[in-house]
């Protein structure tokens, strides 16, 4: 009896503890230090008072720099204080930062890479449609792929037509749910490399470690949901230092963030970090194929 037990419990145990490490960033998030820009003396009383904020991290310059470093310039001037918002960088920062200034008649608010207003909170979440079109079915894919087909070549021609499919079939959903329109091209080759990405560790892992080499991109995939749709300042401290540098969840979301609101192309601020789980992925899979026997690939 406590034998029969064991089993259902271990799982249950399991299970309990991935739903608490996707909701634990969420719950425990705090925002702090967000990054912003002054361009006025630093012995200002404007500037003292910024840098007194904890939620805020005020960096002080002569001249306004790019705004893609920050999430707003503060400018004072004659008739207030002119802050340009970045609303592109993250939605749920921009709001934070927008409703703080409207309690203050002295500041004169403007936006760089608006987001439409009829978004809501929409805005924050669209992003990660990209994670959910890339991660989960390219896991699950490869996986299969993994299972059904042998040889190091064959592997590699059906996971670069998984990645065609993946991408086609995602920039058909985008045009389909998206309430706002988005850059097809861009969408649809980022889609399609986020699926390879995906993709090779997926599959170098399972030719590697055989089925246990599943538990690499599911623990990625546990481990990167909760903050996918976080600004690293909101992430606690333990997820922040630990998993968010390398997580690749994180990386597509915020790609996808510059695509939908930023303008940017393809190539975006996290393709090289991209690039480098792409290429271990690979690394996984030729060494597996390797110490395979001839005509028997894991």
């Amino acid at each position: 009896m406590i034998k029969n037990l064991i089993k259902p419990s271990a799982i249950a145990a399991l299970i309990m503890i991935a739903l608490s490490c996707v909701f634990a960033p969420m719950i425990g998030m705090k925002p702090a230090n967000i990054p912003v820009a002054v361009v006025a003396p630093a012995a200002s009383p404007f500037v003292v008072a910024l840098e007194q904020n904890p939620l805020l991290e005020a960096t002080v310059v002569d001249q306004r720099p790019e705004i893609a470093d920050y999430y707003a310039i503060y400018e004072p001037g004659p008739d207030g204080i002119h802050m340009d918002i970045n609303q592109g960088k993250h939605p749920m920062v921009s709001q934070l930062l927008d409703a703080a200034a409207k309690a203050n008649p002295k500041i004169i608010v403007s936006y760089t890479n608006p987001i439409p207003s009829d978004l809501g909170l929409a805005g924050s979440f669209l992003p990660a449609l990209f994670v959910l079109l890339t991660f989960i079915p390219s896991l699950i894919g490869s996986v299969l792929l993994a299972r059904g087909v042998k040889g190091l070549g064959k592997r590699l021609a059906a996971l670069l037509t998984m990645n065609l499919i993946v991408g086609l079939v995602g920039i058909g959903i985008f045009a389909v749910l998206s309430p706002i329109s988005v850059p097809y091209l861009t969408t649809f080759l980022f889609l399609t490399f986020a699926s390879f990405v995906v993709g090779s560790l997926s599959v170098g892992s399972i030719a590697l470690f055989g089925k246990a080499g599943i538990a690499i991109p599911a623990l990625t995939l546990i481990s990167g949901m909760g903050f996918m749709s976080l600004p690293k300042e909101f992430v606690p401290a333990f997820w922040r230092d630990w998993i968010y540098p390398w997580n690749p969840i994180r990386m597509i979301a915020e790609s996808g963030r510059e695509i939908l609101y930023m303008g940017s192309g393809p190539v975006t601020s996290t393709a090289r970090l991209l690039c480098i789980v792409a290429a271990i992925g690979l690394v996984f899979l030729f060494v597996g194929a390797m110490r395979a026997p001839r005509g028997a690939e894991a």
